[in-house]
């Protein structure tokens, strides 16, 4: 045996129980937010998988019309024969595919107006903390209906609507992390020595508030969830028979309540065990993820 590998044998067997270790700590300390962190990613990949776990169609209309949970149909079937849990997985493709990707959206352009404002201070900065202020004033869902209205109701169109609002909103959490960060001496220093603003920003800031636009769009995830499921329910989002969450529960579940309830329960049931998950993961990366709160839980 080498020196190379007596020397890396030791390195190697301590990295793999420090991982053992920390994720069995963390499943300790945080089991709640593990089990919910586990339930999305589960829900994803069901979601990715959806044609190979269920053998029916989300759009196919079958001979059973408005039977109830059953060994064969475990969610029941709609109006139209077609089995409910089907159109829950289908549908949960594009819940979080909404959330997902307005969560990413925001976050990046967040994160963007809150560097461009920052260092552009003055009167540009002072005329878009108002324009915040405006659309935070805004009733948020009226405005979502007259975006979407205006612009369409495509997937693609929700996820840079919703996006876009998010991210002028949660500029201003981003600037004012922003702006602690820019007060802190190794910037200063970084600045006195000739560093450009472009560097400054990549090398020293970008990477001290990072962490904050990871736990703003995890706690997001849910209310991006919520938005678009409103639109669903209210006739405005996702266009049938596309299966959406918010659609089945406020087209088809809401007219059949009575006779057939299984048809707006089970959607109901799935976005808001998806969205408690949300949240609950959200609250675990804060912990984790501020060192404030990571102190102050060690105390």
């Amino acid at each position: 045996m080498t020196t190379d590998q007596v020397q890396r044998l030791p390195a190697t067997a301590p990295w793999g129980r420090r991982r053992l270790r920390g994720l069995s700590r963390l499943v300790r300390e945080e089991p709640i937010g593990v089990v919910s962190l586990a339930f999305l990613v589960v829900a994803g990949m069901a979601a990715a998988a959806a044609p190979l776990l269920t053998p029916y169609d989300p759009y196919e209309l079958g001979p059973d019309a408005l039977t109830g949970p059953s060994l064969s149909h475990w969610a029941g079937t709609d109006q139209y024969g077609r089995d409910v849990l089907t159109r829950i997985l289908f549908g949960a493709r594009v819940s979080l595919a909404v959330g997902l990707g307005a969560a990413f959206l925001s976050t990046a352009g967040a994160l963007f107006l809150g560097l461009v404002f920052t260092y552009a201070g003055g009167w540009f900065d002072y005329l878009y903390q108002r324009f915040v202020e405006t659309v935070i004033a805004l009733p948020s869902l009226v405005l979502l209906m007259v975006l979407v209205q205006i612009l369409g109701p495509s997937v693609l169109m929700i996820i840079v609507i919703l996006g876009i609002l998010s991210a002028i909103r949660g500029s201003r959490i981003m600037r004012s992390a922003i702006l602690a960060v820019k007060a802190e001496d190794y910037v200063q220093s970084a600045t006195s020595v000739g560093a450009t603003s472009i560097r400054v920003m990549v090398k020293h800031i970008v990477p001290n508030v990072i962490a904050l636009s990871i736990v703003t769009a995890t706690l997001q995830l849910g209310s991006l969830i919520i938005s678009e499921a409103s639109l669903s329910f209210l006739g405005l989002g996702i266009r049938p028979p596309t299966p959406s969450w918010g659609g089945m529960m406020g087209g088809d579940g809401r007219q059949y309540i009575i006779q057939a309830p299984w048809m707006l329960i089970a959607p109901a049931v799935a976005l808001c065990l998806t969205v408690i998950a949300a949240n609950m993961a959200g609250d675990m990366l804060r912990d984790r993820l501020d060192p404030r709160l990571r102190g102050r839980g060690a105390r």
